[in-house]
């Protein structure tokens, strides 16, 4: 059996749409486990509308965030595999049956498989290739929670970091590929929709949790590079000075020819040109 864990805030109008493109699933020996963060709105009332003996819904006492929600959904399962959504998605109706037979065809502990990124302007793929590299890892991240099938004690032994405010899903991508035989099956079944209120387009939050990855794993240079670049770039996106960052990254990295550019741009103030910049390459969106 493999069992589904979806954590959900205040997504009333779309989680209805979410569990049935899972009902809908080729591979049919599943649970649902949806874990509502103590949501305001009429998600329970959603969920009791869908006529399922494979759903079960679990409302927490306060709100706890997702990760919490989801360390709990995977201790209340009773699968042998595990995988997650979100309450905002829509997976392929043959995802669960292609990445369990992968998985056990190829003998990897975890496979993700490839995502449609549906935003408001343009759609992307993510990630563009299906290598996984454990030092690349460090520096980007390949793997979607949404994307997931493993086996159980993986997550139990793995938990999701509940400190982490977002990159949730980069930092278990961390540990999970340092410990396990982790696969990427080149194939989209996930369509993500990007919402304007999603904690991904949130520049304070991925501030704070980069801040938590260099404690994490700032021993490792290229790494700390990285992550001080990174919280420039969103610092920059909320207005706050960056020349701190960008210059500590650069002596990590003085062959980083993006980064002599943040710096000169910095350094000379020139934060409306530097704005802009990334602007216009998506960076903010």
């Amino acid at each position: 059996m493999i069992s589904i864990v979806i954590p959900t805030y205040n997504r009333g109008d779309l989680i209805k749409r979410s569990v049935e493109s899972i009902l809908k699933q080729s591979y049919q020996d599943i649970e649902i486990i949806v874990v509502d963060d103590n949501s305001s709105d009429d998600t329970a009332d959603q969920i009791k509308e869908i006529n399922s003996s494979k759903v079960k819904y679990y409302r927490l006492d306060k709100n706890r965030g997702a990760c919490f929600a989801r360390n709990y959904g995977v201790k209340k399962s009773i699968g042998e595999y595990i995988a997650f959504q979100d309450s905002d998605d829509i997976w392929d109706s043959s995802k669960l049956e292609k990445q369990l037979e992968y998985l056990i065809s190829n003998n990897f502990d975890i496979v993700s498989c490839k995502i449609k990124i549906i935003g408001e302007e343009k759609e992307t793929v993510f990630p563009e290739n299906s290598h996984i590299d454990i030092d690349e890892i460090y520096t980007k991240n390949k793997l979607s929670t949404q994307t997931l099938v493993g086996k159980k004690q993986c997550f139990l032994d793995t938990p999701f970091d509940e400190r982490l405010p977002r990159f949730q899903d980069w930092d278990l991508a961390i540990n999970l590929v340092k410990k396990y035989n982790v696969g990427i099956l080149d194939e989209v079944l996930v369509d993500v929709y990007m919402q304007d209120n999603s904690i991904s387009k949130n520049p304070g939050k991925a501030e704070k949790a980069l801040q938590i990855f260099l404690e994490k794993y700032g021993t490792n240079k290229r790494a700390r590079a990285q992550y001080l670049r990174l919280i420039g770039v969103y610092r920059l996106q909320q207005h706050k000075d960056t020349k701190k960052y960008f210059l500590k990254s650069f002596t990590l990295n003085p062959l980083d020819i993006k980064l002599l550019v943040d710096i000169v741009l910095s350094v000379f103030d020139l934060e409306k040109l530097h704005y802009n910049i990334y602007l216009k390459k998506g960076r903010f969106k």
